[in-house]
């Protein structure tokens, strides 16, 4: 009998250790790449950005509004955004570390919080990145450690779960059931076809095309590279390249603008067919991968004529064809606050960009103690109003600034 009782409890445990390692197994097997197909090039018209001929200028002088959104803690305590997203009149936040999507409206009152990370049917196990589905109105959380796509109504309500192939960053919504996948260079799910590929295309669970190819070859993991989404579809710009490609459909793709740029580190190795550490403290001047865009203007990060330390700002206006190149304010040297813009941005709503900020920021840039001791004057009662009630506690404001179209003209 004692040998029983022992004997059930490891057959067990010997029984879960092989479904687990089978499980993990099944998990790792070679992507099916079948016929897969290569996204081809098209010639399409696009524009140049060209810094050398930016216009310097303070970063306050190319704003043409600006609006603010405190959002509210109905739903508790919000930690660190990682990715914003304004659509339909709600704001969608995704944080930085707690796996938890926050659904706001356009006042900031929060009517829904996501919190379903664990190992469930229904539960994901960590958050990649957030899209919107825009064709099925549809909230999609992207799982890259399960590869997995979460789909909830805009309301937060949950749906369904849909498997892709492959291991991803990041994945957007392009059409229909087509989503592009952004994946680091040695992420190719074991498969020789895939390597050094910064892109997968699939089309519910089918893996369908793979994308854009990266140049220079990557040494270790550089995952710095990006994809973005527009109005009319995605964008991808490889790791410090100068160039910015729009995926036009499940198989071509297209350059959207170039960012012309002395001494880049794009131009130095573009061109070598050996490895090189593009991550290598590089002396060259570098375009940071987070670009934002709107109908009128984009919005992206360099440090090509780095200022004070911050990497610069520029902003480039569609309609003039006009480039700046913005410096950040210095509000510690201010007398009088009529706008606090924040600092990197975190995603569009129309023809607004994104920033967060909130109580760390302001007090890092010493206007609640300046404002308390009377030093500083706020001259706009909106922006006043925030400062005057928010603690350590509160959580984020929202920042939405718009540029001026006709600036310099």
């Amino acid at each position: 009998m004692i040998q029983l009782k022992l004997f059930l409890p490891i057959a067990l445990l010997i029984l879960g250790v092989a479904c687990k390692s089978s499980q993990k197994e099944r998990e790792n097997e070679n992507i099916p790449v079948g016929k897969l197909k290569l996204m081809q090039r098209v010639d399409t018209t696009y524009m140049t950005i060209d810094l050398a001929k930016a216009i310097s200028c303070d970063y306050g002088e190319v704003v043409d509004s600006v609006r603010y959104v405190q959002l509210g803690d109905e739903q508790g305590v919000m930690g660190v955004p990682k990715r914003v997203i304004g659509y339909n009149n709600k704001f969608y936040i995704q944080e930085e570390k707690f796996d938890r999507v926050f659904i706001l409206d356009e006042s900031g009152k929060c009517i829904n919080k996501i919190t379903n990370k664990g190992r469930g049917p229904k539960e994901y196990l960590s958050i990649s990145n957030i899209d919107i589905n825009k064709v099925t109105d549809e909230l999609v959380i992207v799982d890259g450690l399960s590869n997995r796509l979460f789909l909830y109504d805009l309301a937060g309500n949950f749906k369904k779960v849909q498997k892709i192939a492959g291991q991803t960053d990041m994945s957007l919504w392009l059409k229909d059931s087509t989503y592009i996948h952004l994946m680091a260079a040695f992420q190719n799910g074991h498969t020789s076809e895939l390597k050094g590929y910064g892109l997968l295309v699939t089309k519910g669970s089918e893996l369908f095309s793979k994308g854009y190819r990266y140049l220079p070859v990557q040494k270790g993991y550089c995952g710095n590279d990006d994809i973005f989404s527009v109005d009319n579809g995605v964008c991808y710009r490889p790791l410090f390249s100068d160039s910015v490609y729009r995926i036009f459909s499940d198989t071509t793709y297209g350059l959207e603008f170039h960012v012309k740029m002395g001494n880049s580190v794009w131009e130095k190795y573009q061109k070598s067919s050996k490895f090189v550490d593009l991550s290598s403290g590089d002396r060259g001047n570098k375009l940071f991968p987070w670009i934002f865009e709107t109908k009128t203007h984009i919005l992206g990060y360099c440090d090509y004529e780095k200022k004070d330390g911050y990497m610069t700002v520029y902003i480039h206006d569609k309609n003039n064809n006009r480039t700046y190149l913005t410096y950040k304010p210095r509000y510690q040297a201010m007398k009088t606050l009529d706008q606090f813009w924040g600092y990197d941005m975190f995603g569009t709503y129309e023809e607004w960009f994104i920033t967060v900020t909130g109580y760390s920021e302001f007090d890092s840039a010493n206007i609640l103690e300046r404002v308390n001791n009377g030093s500083l004057t706020i001259n706009n009662p909106e922006l006043e109003k925030i400062i005057k009630n928010i603690t350590v506690d509160s959580n984020p404001v929202l920042v939405l600034t718009k540029y001026k179209i006709n600036y310099g003209i």
